[in-house]
Order: structure tokens, then sequence, then C-alpha cells
């Protein structure tokens, strides 16, 4: 499963919902009804559409009023992942790069990535640091990731880059 957004609150009295999409485009669920809530339960979306924020309004089946919606706010909204399109090359879920083993540039192990984050300035990993209870952040560019291998669960980078 994939998190790929989540249910931001009730909207009228007829069980709109705004949705915070974490997809690089919102039409992505335009694309799709099935999701699954992180209770794993499959909700099916209906009627959406995407507003002037990039934000998802839908409805959802079998949530006909706000007061059903309600006990949906702040839930995530995931799918399963052989459904997601095949990445190009040097592309990632940000959801791959959680748990990555970081090394710095002379291959000494650094710490493991406890989170990815796309903020929309940009992507940025949080590195749980090795021997402390320390987590320090990296932004996802080119000059600061050298290297990111899924298949071996390591990624590399330039420390200079690091902010702790």
């Amino acid at each position: 499963m994939v998190c790929v957004g989540s249910i931001i609150k009730s909207i009228g009295i007829r069980g709109l919902v705004k949705i915070q999409p974490y997809t690089s485009s919102p039409s992505f669920f335009l694309e799709r009804n099935l999701f699954f809530l992180d209770s794993l339960k499959e909700i099916m979306l209906f009627d959406q559409k995407i507003n002037k924020k990039n934000e998802v309004l839908s409805y959802i089946k079998g949530y006909s009023d706000r007061t059903a919606v309600d006990s949906l706010k702040l839930k995530k909204l995931f799918v399963l992942r052989n459904t997601l399109p095949i990445l190009e090359e040097n592309e990632y879920y940000l959801n791959d790069l959680s748990n990555l083993i970081v090394f710095n540039k002379a291959k000494n192990e650094l710490g493991k990535v406890s989170a990815a984050f796309d903020y929309g300035a940009g992507v940025f990993l949080d590195i749980k640091l090795n021997n402390s209870n320390t987590i320090a952040t990296i932004q996802f560019k080119k000059n600061s990731i050298l290297s990111v291998n899924i298949i071996e669960k390591h990624l590399i980078i330039d420390e200079d880059f690091l902010i702790k």
C-alpha cells in the first residue's frame, strides 16, 4: 500500500470531502475510484474535482452526509502499489525512500531515512543519525543526494547539505 493523500475535512451537508493529495498531480485522483483507508477499508470516490488550490473535492460511496464523512477527517488514503505507474529512471516514490540506509561520499554509514516529505518546495528526507537520537534533514536534489539504490536499500549523500 502507498499513501497518496489524506481527507482534510468535510464541506457542506451532503458528504463532500476535501482531500490533500500527496501525488505529483491531483489528477491522479480523477483517474481512479478505489482507495483504502488506513484501516485497510475499501472506499470508492466519485464526482472528483480539483479546486484552485490543487485539492481534490469528492464524494465517498456510502457516506451521504456531513456527520458520516466527519468520521473520516484526517484519515490517510492508500492505493495498491501494483496499480501505480512504472517510474522513469531516477524517479522514486516517497514511500520507497523511507528506511533506506544513508552513507556519505566516503561510504561511511550515517543513519537511516526515517521519513520523506514533499512540502511543495521540494522533497526533504529526515535521517535518524546512528548512535544518537538526532534527526537531520536533507533536501532531495542532485547535488545533495548523489545516488539512490532502491534494490540495495541505500543512498549516498553529500554531508555538506545535511541540516542538523
